[in-house]
Protein backbone atom coordinates (compact mmCIF):
# COMPACT_ATOMS: atom_id res chain seq x y z
CA UNK A 1 0.00 0.00 0.00
CA UNK A 2 0.70 3.69 -0.24
CA UNK A 3 2.03 4.26 3.35
CA UNK A 4 4.10 1.34 3.18
CA UNK A 5 5.69 2.60 0.32
CA UNK A 6 6.14 5.88 2.45
CA UNK A 7 7.14 4.16 5.56
CA UNK A 8 10.15 2.09 3.98
CA UNK A 9 11.03 5.38 2.19
CA UNK A 10 11.37 7.49 5.29
CA UNK A 11 13.07 4.33 7.20
CA UNK A 12 15.91 4.71 3.94
CA UNK A 13 15.90 8.15 4.56
CA UNK A 14 16.18 8.23 7.73
CA UNK A 15 19.07 5.48 7.69
CA UNK A 16 21.33 7.70 5.09
CA UNK A 17 21.04 10.78 6.87
CA UNK A 18 22.52 8.31 10.62
CA UNK A 19 25.28 6.95 7.76
CA UNK A 20 25.93 10.24 6.74
CA UNK A 21 26.68 11.77 10.41
CA UNK A 22 29.11 9.25 11.06
CA UNK A 23 31.42 9.12 8.29
CA UNK A 24 31.41 9.28 4.89
CA UNK A 25 29.56 6.56 3.95
CA UNK A 26 25.74 6.29 2.26
CA UNK A 27 23.15 4.32 2.92
CA UNK A 28 20.44 3.36 -0.01
CA UNK A 29 19.46 -0.39 0.12
CA UNK A 30 22.94 -1.11 1.68
CA UNK A 31 25.89 1.07 2.89
CA UNK A 32 28.42 2.45 -0.07
CA UNK A 33 31.44 4.32 0.58
CA UNK A 34 30.94 7.48 -0.36
CA UNK A 35 35.19 8.41 -0.80
CA UNK A 36 37.84 5.43 -0.73
CA UNK A 37 39.22 3.99 2.29
CA UNK A 38 42.26 2.79 3.27
CA UNK A 39 42.55 -0.37 5.23
CA UNK A 40 42.85 -0.44 8.61
CA UNK A 41 40.21 2.44 8.98
CA UNK A 42 37.52 3.04 11.47
CA UNK A 43 34.16 3.20 9.82
CA UNK A 44 31.86 3.47 12.41
CA UNK A 45 31.93 2.33 16.35
CA UNK A 46 28.67 0.84 17.79
CA UNK A 47 27.28 3.86 19.35
CA UNK A 48 27.72 5.67 16.23
CA UNK A 49 25.30 3.34 14.21
CA UNK A 50 23.24 1.02 16.97
CA UNK A 51 20.43 -0.42 14.93
CA UNK A 52 23.23 -0.64 11.65
CA UNK A 53 22.72 -4.30 9.61
CA UNK A 54 26.03 -5.19 9.09
CA UNK A 55 25.57 -7.60 5.88
CA UNK A 56 27.67 -10.47 5.45
CA UNK A 57 30.09 -11.25 2.31
CA UNK A 58 31.73 -14.19 1.25
CA UNK A 59 34.44 -11.65 0.59
CA UNK A 60 34.52 -8.79 2.91
CA UNK A 61 35.96 -5.73 2.85
CA UNK A 62 35.30 -5.30 6.44
CA UNK A 63 35.53 -6.72 9.96
CA UNK A 64 33.90 -6.21 13.67
CA UNK A 65 36.31 -5.73 16.14
CA UNK A 66 36.50 -4.67 19.70
CA UNK A 67 38.69 -1.59 20.59
CA UNK A 68 40.62 -0.99 23.43
CA UNK A 69 37.98 0.36 25.54
CA UNK A 70 35.31 -2.84 24.76
CA UNK A 71 33.42 -0.42 22.61
CA UNK A 72 32.36 -2.63 19.19
CA UNK A 73 33.62 -1.04 15.75
CA UNK A 74 33.58 -1.79 11.68
CA UNK A 75 37.31 -1.56 10.52
CA UNK A 76 37.81 -1.86 7.21
CA UNK A 77 40.58 -5.29 6.57
CA UNK A 78 41.21 -4.19 2.73
CA UNK A 79 41.27 -1.02 0.39
CA UNK A 80 37.53 0.08 0.06
CA UNK A 81 36.98 1.64 -3.19
CA UNK A 82 34.39 4.65 -3.48
CA UNK A 83 31.06 3.55 -4.67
Amino acid sequence: SGNDEENASSDRTEKKRNASNVCTMTNVDGVYAANDIEEGTIIFKENDMPDCEIHRSSTPNCEVVQLEDGTGAVVSITFIKSG
